[in-house]
């Protein structure tokens, strides 16, 4: 069952049939707060012998943004609304003519309430008209505006911001309705963001409100939907793609073939399009030395942080491997002789003004047996030893040459496995030894 109302279409609106009604008293509770104090007078429209509201169907207008909605906390209400930018087409130019006409005659109404809306009556009629069409009653269409400057962008369109009615619930709602060309409601949730659509819009005019601003009030009453789709799916460049396609036809067979070649090869390696080289190590090298150089040339083995003293009493010796950038045959040999004449042995650390051959640059370690020294006579003789100042006397009896792990390139197994055996044993290594655990080595 169809329902007629009394409406007047954009084209065939007359300003001289508007009617303001007299302004009242009103006011908007608010949650914990005192209530919101405004004025507001009804506006009617006059059709031909029937005075009624002010219904004005408009002209097909698109929204892009869908329906948005705002939480307003103070007044404990959620209001929803939609906007549409108004083009320069014959019929929204009309509309815009349309909306500048039913503000400037709301404002030649609202003087004859002028002192009611707080204004002084000796004020001129015509002054306090420029006052509410100029700045004080806000434009039914808002207009773009600089961020900084905050003048008006010339040339750019205007937007108009229309509220949607939503009262109730159930059976007694009512909201706005939005019909499709088969008569039906649709429903809101297909229109809210991310869903673009053509519309036919009638707009109710429902009254004049003073308050902390001025302003006409009015709502999207219904509207008839042409057409929607989701804005993911528009293609904004068919006109680039028919300009390519007619100059050269064979394009898009050439690309629906890529596409193909393309899944195939996606099937073929996987979804990860191949192998992520970065998360697989490479194999590990058996260099029978036993595990001493790993893949990246780092022997797990040995303790990067520290090495733990075992016998308490036993004082900790910083030591500082020294590194050399080359390793000779000849050093090899050198390093085999001083195997031979510094058997393994017990040492004593150097006294005050000796200097032993050899052991300058080279501390020597020495194996404490329990209760051979207590702490205060270990702390009495380190504060005896010798500082060194000047570079070391060549002594007759070279130590083995320090070593470079990234100059292993290139030796054989039986020269690593004879260097190796020179250096101090690591279980009489007391403190931090600077390791590189990035050096390669390569067999």
């Amino acid at each position: 069952m169809s329902t007629s109302i009394s409406k007047v279409s954009f084209r065939n609106f007359d300003e001289n049939c508007i009617q303001l009604g007299s302004f009242a008293d009103k006011k908007i509770e608010q949650k914990g707060q005192a209530p919101i104090q405004y004025l507001e007078a009804p506006i009617t429209y006059k059709y031909g012998n029937i005075v009624d509201e002010f219904l004005l169907e408009g002209p097909k207008l698109t929204c892009t943004m869908g329906i948005t909605s705002t939480t307003d906390t103070q007044k404990g209400r959620t209001q929803y609304q939609i906007s549409s930018k108004i083009g320069n087409s014959d019929d929204e130019n009309i509309f815009k003519n349309v909306c500048e006409r039913i503000h400037s005659t709301l404002c030649k109404l609202g003087v004859y309430h002028k002192v009611k809306l707080g204004m002084d009556p000796n004020m001129d009629d015509n002054l306090v008209y420029q006052m509410f069409s100029s700045t004080m009653v806000k434009k039914i269409l808002t207009l773009t505006k600089d961020k900084v400057t905050k003048t008006v962008v010339s040339g750019a369109q205007p937007t108009l911001y229309m509220k949607l009615e939503k009262k109730g619930s159930g059976f007694g709602e009512t909201k706005t309705n939005f019909a499709g060309l088969d008569g039906k409601n649709i429903d809101w949730e297909l229109l809210k963001p991310g869903t673009e659509f053509s519309f036919i819009p009638l707009i109710h005019f429902s009254g004049f409100y003073c308050g902390s601003v001025k302003s006409i009030l009015f709502k999207l009453k219904s509207s008839v939907v042409l057409n929607m789709k989701n804005k993911a799916n528009i293609v904004y460049q068919n006109d680039t793609i028919a300009g390519l396609l007619a100059n050269n036809p064979d394009m898009i067979k050439e690309f629906q073939e890529q596409i193909e070649r393309l899944k195939r090869e996606k099937e073929e390696f996987g979804s990860t399009g191949g192998t992520n080289i970065s998360s697989s190590a490479p194999p590990a090298i058996n260099d029978g030395l036993g595990g001493l150089p790993n893949t990246f040339g780092f022997n797990p083995n040995i303790p990067v942080q520290s090495v733990q003293n075992i016998n308490e009493n036993t004082p900790q010796t910083s030591v500082q491997l020294q590194m050399n950038t080359q390793m000779t045959q000849q050093q090899t040999q050198q390093m085999n002789q001083s195997q031979q004449m510094n058997q393994p042995q017990q040492m004593n650390q150097p006294q005050q003004g000796q200097q032993q051959p050899g052991q300058m640059n080279q501390p020597q370690f020495t194996q404490q047996q329990p209760g051979q020294m207590n702490q205060s006579q270990f702390t009495q003789q380190m504060s005896q030893q010798p500082q060194f100042t000047q570079q070391p006397v060549q002594s007759p009896i070279q130590t083995p040459p320090a070593f470079s792990i990234d100059n292993l390139n290139g030796m054989s197994p039986e020269q690593i496995k004879m260097l190796m055996s020179n250096l101090p044993s690591i279980n009489n290594l007391q403190s931090n030894i600077p390791i590189n655990p990035t050096a390669n080595i390569s067999l």
